[in-house]
């Protein structure tokens, strides 16, 4: 055999054992690479369901004081929110079982997902072994909701500045904005709750946070979805009254849609009879030394209709008792564009009796003057609150008033918390 012959031999042996080692090694490589990409694809799919079980328990727990004679519509509304969600997340074409159980006398919400495993290596292999995860929520204390700031991702959507104060001493403020700068008191500002807490985090005076919250907020609180969004809004008609102006003597105003809005100048004093004013077309102005009072009333906001009470204007003001709007005193539409001015800065507001309810704008409060603090209770759920300069007292008597708080506020609102 020649030189040559016995190289070519050589070689042809040696890619020979080449292929028989690849095709003997193939199998483990496919075998360990599936190993890696299922628990990769386990994990991410447990944090997932995890996720939904959590979300679905809190939101589930919350309503439990609603629901107290009727706990199985609950449990099919959680299921219900859970498979939406899994949708959302891509998990929902997977077999799977979902259980939501309530129990309305010890206040807890209970979640389960079983799923089969999402695998890229074939099922037989793993067998039978479904992801499981669970949640439970349990809801405690007295929340007594009394302020909320609806804004998800804003900085400072409750914000105090320029030596503001807001003292809510015997109900709870939330900001439901999860970025850093969420809940804010700035320059010698202060809050002042029985519970105060942010989605996000908090900053206080420079940074300082000594002295601007009492007690200390607590931080990535679950976010409250809106508590009166099912809350139906007022028939909208044809103008009753048309750029309604009142500058003098005393003057008495009805129920009805105000289009072009309403204005009170210099030291008028108007009364509002009981009933729903819809306001639309222009503001709900009050200025000088004028004066706004109504016992029984609702003021609902359309269009770009907003408020402005300003200067030494004296407002006292209380919601319904009973009807459709009982309890709410001001209601802006829903589809109104967002972050609008409701302007507060008069020195003398200082009854607002009921829910003041913005879910798209802004409560800005302002003045040298105290607001509310001649109020059983106030209560207000806005995009943001801003505050100014001035003392915004929130009141929580609410057995000192026949006007009716809405469902999920005040002392029909509780605290959760997840034990897994």
């Amino acid at each position: 055999m020649t030189g040559t012959a016995f190289t070519r031999r050589i070689a042809e042996n040696e890619g020979g054992n080449v292929a028989l080692v690849f095709s003997l090694a193939l199998p483990v490589f496919v075998a360990v690479t599936g190993l890696a990409i299922d628990s990769a694809s386990f994990y991410n799919q447990q944090s997932s369901m995890q996720a939904v079980a959590d979300s679905t328990a809190l939101a589930v727990a919350k309503e439990l004081h609603l629901f107290t004679e009727k706990p199985t519509t609950l449990e099919e509304a959680g299921r219900d929110k859970a498979e939406a969600m899994l949708a959302e997340k891509g998990l929902a074409g997977l077999k799977h079982t979902t259980g939501v159980t309530v129990d309305t006398k010890e206040g807890v919400a209970e979640v389960e997902i079983v799923m089969h495993a999402n695998s890229f290596l074939p099922a037989e292999i793993w067998g039978e072994s479904p992801i499981r995860v669970t949640a439970d929520a349990h809801t405690y204390g007295d929340l007594r909701l009394c302020v909320l700031g609806l804004d998800g991702n804003a900085d400072h959507t409750v914000a105090l500045d320029k030596s503001a104060q807001m003292e809510a001493p015997e109900c709870a403020v939330q900001s439901n904005s999860i970025s850093p700068l969420g809940l804010s008191a700035s320059r010698g500002s202060s809050l002042t709750a029985q519970f105060s807490c942010s989605a996000g985090g908090f900053n206080g005076n420079d940074d300082d946070d000594e002295g601007a919250f009492e007690p200390d907020p607590e931080t990535d609180c679950p976010v409250l979805e809106d508590p009166l969004a099912l809350r139906d809004e007022p028939t909208v008609g044809g103008c009753d009254y048309h750029k309604s102006h009142f500058n003098k003597g005393t003057v008495s105003i009805s129920p009805g849609t105000y289009c072009g809005g309403i204005k009170i100048t210099g030291k008028t004093t108007v009364t509002a009879e009981p009933g729903v004013y819809i306001i639309t077309g222009g503001d709900l102005r009050v200025s000088n030394n004028s004066s706004l009072q109504g016992e029984d009333v609702s003021f609902f906001f359309t269009d770009d209709a907003v408020i402005n009470f300003k200067d030494k204007a004296l407002i006292e003001l209380s919601a319904p008792k009973d009807g459709p709007m009982a309890g709410i005193l001001f209601f802006e539409t829903r589809t109104a564009p967002p972050n609008r001015n409701f302007e507060i800065s008069s020195d003398a507001a200082r009854k607002l009796l009921g829910t003041i309810y913005l879910s798209q704008g802004v409560f800005k409060g302002g003045g040298k003057g105290r607001i509310a603090d001649a109020s059983d209770y106030t209560i207000i759920i806005a995009r943001r609150i801003d505050v100014e300069g001035s003392q915004l007292i929130i009141n929580a008597d609410y057995a000192g008033s026949d006007v009716p708080v809405p469902d999920g506020l005040g002392p029909k609102s509780r605290k959760v918390r997840l034990s897994h």
